[in-house]
């Protein structure tokens, strides 16, 4: 008689013979367009516990109890059951589905929709097998289930739920149905290796996998627009800017300039907040923003030279990609600037609609300029007066300039007394500004920056 998959697999029944377990295996590498996931937790282990526990030799079955020690660390250390973490694993591989994503838009085709609804129902079937797995591996090591076997695989960690935070459960994928709601929310939070974060640091590919040149950063800064003092034209011509990146409508790559320590880099990052009412006030138009599929890409000055590859890299995928280079300056002879310079405006590669570059700078030009760049008799470039407008046509590739201007003493009292309430410092107000005075004038002068660094500090002493 034919072994089926059961749905109703439980623990402390007589475990599955071989058979069952090869037919489980079979049908766990039989993935059509979810294909990656068969390397990713926790597919990869469940395949190796299936093939052993399928063998006809008891070595090899009584060996599943090293995989299945690998499958209950990578749950526990994530805070995820079995199916938590293959919802993550869907989220997050570069699926058939994902790639299909980043075509023309068209209708998926009805094969790729017939093959998923296959490859969720494998996944769905294989998650419940994980109940009677341990009980399998117990009687491979001559153990009662009942007395003393494997501990069934964890639970999920209860956390409490953060608005906006993008869930997908395994639950809601079946059949067309799932599919299509497995799309909808790729397209509203992102898709493949670009879920797994929102901000990713470009560290440069390695081999022929060019994504794992993008690092996640798992925990990345929290500051939102409400956090901000100041500058609220600025900031606000910025958040406008990415709005329409996010629409997919026109955007000016930004050079964001001004002194150091007022917020151009936190005004950027405050951007993966977004939306924040807190700040803006209800917006009538921020539905219409998916600002879910905003990602962060940190570009070193060291990596300027790869914006070709990264271009490649991100065309056309679903996602909306902010290309940050923070402190952006050239000193004399540094010729870097050349290869970014392309990429902004006047490249034979086109820049995708899907990306723009943001920059931040002390320096309004960018590049270092000398007495001697101006034109003399005596110099010997021919031509001396067109290399000193290549430098400043740098600057000028950029779209969109805002200016960040160091603060004023009350300004800069007010960014303090501002971060002072928004921490509930039990400290009177008078206090605080004479404080506040007395720490800038012995320190880095007044900033943003300096502000906080002096909240820092209070909120220490104070407990």
């Amino acid at each position: 008689m034919e072994t089926t998959l059961r749905l109703d697999a439980g623990r402390h029944e007589p475990p599955p013979n071989p058979q069952f377990w090869a037919q489980a295996a079979a049908r766990a590498a039989s993935l059509l367009v979810l294909d990656d996931l068969a390397t990713r937790t926790p597919l990869v282990h469940l395949i190796d516990i299936l093939t052993r526990l399928a063998s006809p030799d008891a070595a090899t079955r009584s060996a599943a109890a090293a995989p299945y020690g690998r499958l209950f660390r990578d749950l526990a250390s994530a805070g995820h059951d079995l199916s938590d973490a293959f919802a993550a694993a869907i989220a997050t591989s570069e699926t058939l589905i994902v790639r299909h994503l980043q075509g023309s838009g068209h209708a998926m085709p009805s094969a790729i929709m017939e093959a998923a609804i296959h490859d969720l129902d494998v996944i769905a079937k294989l998650t419940a097998l994980g109940a009677a797995i341990p009980d399998a591996i117990a009687e491979t090591l001559g153990v009662d289930p009942a007395h003393g076997g494997l501990p069934a695989l964890p639970d999920r960690r209860v956390r409490p739920e953060r608005k906006g935070e993008p869930t997908l459960n395994l639950r809601d994928l079946a059949g067309r149905a799932g599919v299509e709601s497995l799309v909808t929310h790729y397209s509203m939070h992102g898709s493949g290796h670009f879920a797994r974060a929102r901000a990713f640091v470009w560290r440069g590919a390695t081999g022929t996998n060019q994504l794992s040149g993008f690092d996640p950063v798992m925990v990345h800064d929290p500051i939102r627009a409400h956090d901000l003092v100041g500058t609220v034209d600025a900031r606000a011509l910025l958040r406008r800017n990415t709005a329409n990146l996010l629409r997919g409508r026109p955007a000016n790559n930004v050079l964001l300039y001004g002194d150091r320590g007022t917020g151009k880099s936190s005004s950027v990052k405050s951007l993966l907040q977004e939306p924040d009412t807190a700040a803006w006030g209800d917006d009538p138009d921020a539905g219409s923003v998916p600002w879910g599929l905003l990602r962060l890409i940190d570009v070193p000055k060291s990596r300027l030279g790869d914006f070709p590859t990264l271009i490649t890299c991100l065309r056309g995928r679903p996602e909306r990609f902010i290309l940050f280079v923070d402190d952006l300056s050239f000193e004399d002879g540094e010729t870097q600037y050349k290869d970014l310079k392309a990429v902004l405006d006047g490249g034979v590669t086109a820049r995708p609609e899907n990306v723009v570059v943001y920059a931040t700078s002390n320096r309004r030009h960018l590049i270092r300029e000398q007495f001697s760049d101006r034109p003399d008799p005596l110099n010997t470039d021919v031509h001396g007066q067109d290399t000193v407008q290549e430098k400043l046509s740098f600057a000028d590739r950029f779209g969109l300039t805002l200016t960040f201007l160091s603060p004023n003493q009350e300004e800069y009292l007010a960014i303090a007394t501002h971060l002072a309430q928004l921490r509930g410092l039990p400290i009177a107000i008078p206090d605080l500004r004479r404080r506040a005075i007395s720490w800038a004038a012995w320190h880095n002068g007044r900033s943003g920056r300096t502000a906080r660094q002096f909240i820092d500090d209070l909120a220490a002493e104070l407990g």
